[in-house]
């Protein structure tokens, strides 16, 4: 039982054995997020949503309007990917249908059923609904220690505990790129790190919700830099 116990606990804190394990050498530990990290702009707002209504007496159909199309737009963003042109077209198509609506003499109709719209969730649905992500979160905390990458001077390995898989490449061999997905990836400060084969480009890994990608790249360059030749005595 305590050796299942004290493997579990090495899942979990693939992290700080990593950690002990390049001690005292130069390296960058690279550690993204889980893509629930899309999903804090309305963890936050669930938050806020208890302390409005509860302590600063907010009317509860006014913040759920608030509420709602804030979580509309941000799984619209989660799941269909929305890249600049992708969010240009969305933009543009919803002005386009404004014009429609107007010229059919609709406009006002649609507009006054929105505002008739009166979602009511009172300060408890938005304290649970705070639980509820507060415990989604401390998974993806757990998840974002089960997987790094490390680059060393000499060696790229990404480490992934939960399947037991540790791949190492020299950094002589490997090549690093960015991309970032979408708009709000872009406002967060995130991206995707590209790992690739230096020799033919073939794609290595592709790591989404990288923190700092940019920041990230800099510092890749400046360790890999410090590259050492090993001389070994010839035998005898």
């Amino acid at each position: 039982m305590a050796n299942l116990l004290y493997r579990l606990l090495g899942v979990i804190d693939n992290l700080t054995a990593i950690r002990q394990s390049v001690a005292g050498r130069e390296h960058l530990l690279i550690r993204p997020f889980n893509q629930a990290i899309l999903m804090y702009p309305t963890a936050i707002l669930g938050l806020w949503g208890y302390a409005f209504v509860e302590w600063f007496g907010v009317a509860p159909e006014a913040f759920g309007r608030v509420y709602l199309w804030a979580l509309l737009v941000n799984n619209m963003i989660l799941f269909f990917d929305l890249r600049f042109g992708k969010t240009v077209i969305v933009l543009f198509a919803l002005v386009i249908a404004g014009f429609i609506l107007h010229s059919c003499g609709v406009l006002g109709d649609v507009a006054h059923f929105l505002g008739q719209l009166s979602p009511y969730m009172n300060g408890m649905f938005y304290l649970l609904v705070t639980v509820i992500w507060a415990i989604t979160f401390l998974f993806v905390w757990i998840d974002r220690r089960s997987f790094v990458i490390v680059v060393e001077p000499n060696h790229v390995v990404i480490h992934d505990k939960w399947i037991g898989e540790a791949q190492s490449y020299p950094s002589e061999n490997v090549a690093f790129s960015k991309e970032i997905g979408d708009a709000l990836e872009l406002l967060l400060g995130f991206g995707t790190l590209k790992i690739s084969n230096a020799n033919n480009g073939q794609l290595i890994r592709a790591v989404p919700h990288v923190f700092r990608i940019s920041g990230t790249l800099d510092e890749i360059k400046r360790v890999t830099a410090q590259f050492q030749v090993e001389n070994r005595p010839g035998s005898a």
